[in-house]
């Protein structure tokens, strides 16, 4: 069986293993092969780990994301390890309007789309509700639930037509528990988990399933349901502490933002598939945090969002003493709700990192997880 490690920002995306591995001769699990999969977000971390997932059991892939450059690397790295036929979107999921009008604008081959990750979002800032600034509050709001009605108003109607199709959104622990320094970000992902399940009932005479994901510090939650009369499941995803970029968004300014809403492009010496240690990706992660972005980035320019503005190393210690899920357990799950017989419609998964109980209860007994 192949050990070859695969490494996306989010960190090591998966294990490839054997046919014989992949597969129950008790338990059949759904193919994704040729199956058309929608990815926002799919240019780092949570999004970036699912395109490899998907492209490693043969799926054939639509990828959205900011930065093109970064689109046009994964498109390549995808073809030149799994012959992966993809077709990439240079979109910004605030954009309501280019969101309607996608299902119209995919090529023929891309068009049938069978599942939609709606894996973009983003929070912002630590600011007591008090003191929220609004044009953060307008991002969030537009990002992690505007968004998801869009996506799912667009996509939809077509898995209902197909008689096929399955909807997963991405959310967050912060979507169950509602903690200080978060009301907004809360907000936005209990949004994203009512109308998950509000879908769930809407779609019920239809095969069309429907899952919510989410994850915490080191968790990850994710809810699916499966009881459509069309044939596509519905599943929700909140990830809340996964060990990815977007974590470090709410304690540093805009210019990191930009890192988080579309990472820069990687030096042309380095490559998707380089498999760094999971030490190795922290340090990584806090390097690129501590260095200053001078790239055009996601409202560059702008003024700080927050206030009190943390250092790198302050963002970092999110994660001291703690083995935190990484984007490639998140998107696991994702493929998993996704590759479920038709009959089976996984509502809600959660998954925490095992030193977890909750959003912020977490013990720091390091990597050897307390042995």
């Amino acid at each position: 069986a192949l050990q070859e490690r695969i490494c996306c920002d989010g960190g090591v995306v998966s294990a490839l293993l054997s046919a014989d591995q992949m597969t129950s001769t008790l338990y059949p699990s759904a193919s994704v092969a040729d199956e058309v999969v929608l990815i926002t977000g799919a240019t780092a971390g949570i999004g970036e780990a699912c395109a490899y997932r998907f492209a490693e059991a043969g799926a054939r892939l639509v990828l959205l994301g900011r930065r093109a450059e970064r689109l046009s690397a994964l498109q390549e790295s995808l073809a030149s390890k799994y012959g992966t036929q993809s077709h990439t979107v240079q979109l910004d999921v605030q954009d309501l309007d280019a969101v309607a009008a996608l299902p119209e604008t995919l090529p023929a081959s891309f068009a049938a789309v069978s599942v939609l990750v709606n894996n973009a979002g983003l929070a912002l800032g630590v600011s007591p509700a008090e003191a929220n600034d609004m044009a953060s509050v307008t991002t969030m709001l537009t990002t992690n639930v505007a968004a998801v009605m869009a996506f799912t108003r667009a996509f939809v109607p077509g898995f209902k037509q197909r008689g096929k199709g399955h909807l997963i959104n991405v959310g967050s622990i912060a979507g169950h528990e509602a903690y200080a320094g978060g009301s907004v970000y809360c907000a936005t992902k209990h949004a994203v988990d009512a109308f998950t399940t509000a879908a769930r009932h809407d779609l019920i005479a239809t095969p069309v399933r429907r899952a919510a994901a989410v994850a915490a510090v080191a968790a990850a939650r994710h809810v699916l349901t499966a009881s459509c009369a069309a044939s596509s499941p519905l599943c929700f995803l909140p990830p809340a502490a996964a060990a990815t970029l977007c974590e470090l968004v709410r304690s540093c300014s805009t210019t990191l933002l930009s890192r988080c809403a579309s990472p820069p492009s990687r030096p042309a010496s380095s490559t998707p598939s380089s498999p760094p240690s999971g030490s190795a990706q922290r340090r990584r992660r806090a390097h690129r945090l501590a260095s200053p972005d001078t790239s055009p980035g996601w409202e560059g320019g702008r003024r700080p969002l927050h206030a009190h503005r943390r250092t790198a190393q302050q963002a970092d210690a999110v994660y001291a003493d703690v083995e935190p899920l990484v984007a490639a357990d998140v998107a696991d799950n994702i493929f998993y709700a996704a590759t479920r017989p038709a009959h089976v419609q996984i509502a809600d998964i959660v998954v925490l990192a095992t030193n977890q109980a909750a959003a912020k209860a977490i013990a720091r007994v390091g990597p050897s997880l307390g042995a």
